[in-house]
């Protein structure tokens, strides 16, 4: 198991790598379409919180150190069967792999993600057919809650 989270983690970290001159050279991410993505972040308790994005930025949720999520985001669905591009540029696990990610018929499409151990922003970079947008989460600071952005939960 530790091998497999840390070969997705070397994995990530070198995908990322080759993308981040590209991420930094362009516009921060905004949809080329007025179609609007939302979200909802499930925990393994079976607690979500939903996002309802717009104009590329889907939103941000709260999260612990290492927590896994399922990340669930709805599209409209005439995109459905089209291939989705993820990347987490600050760390943290993509799972499955990024190759398999496809819009399902009802327009969704769903992946796990891990941020890392530290506190501070992991951004989400998602693109569809030529439309960015942006999720982000916050890992807490859990020692010193008063680093932490107000009024911004936990998904627990």
């Amino acid at each position: 198991m530790i091998t497999k989270k840390l070969l997705n983690m070397i994995c990530g970290a070198f995908f990322a790598l080759l993308c981040i001159s590209e991420l930094a050279a362009q516009p921060p991410p905004t949809s080329t379409a007025n179609e609007s993505v939302n979200a909802v972040i499930a925990s393994n308790s079976g607690r979500e919180r939903r996002l309802n994005g717009q104009n590329g930025y889907i939103g941000r949720a709260g999260l612990r150190p290492r927590q896994l999520v399922r990340v669930s985001l709805g599209f409209p669905v005439g995109l459905a069967g089209g291939s989705v591009a993820v990347l987490s540029p600050d760390g943290g696990a993509i799972l499955p792999p990024l190759e398999a990610l496809r819009i399902m018929p009802d327009g969704t499409v769903s992946f796990l993600f891990e941020p890392g151990a530290h506190h501070g922003l992991y951004r989400v970079f998602v693109e569809v057919v030529g439309q960015r947008h942006l999720l982000e989460f916050y890992v807490m600071d859990l020692e010193n809650p008063g680093n932490n952005p107000p009024r911004l939960r936990i998904v627990d």
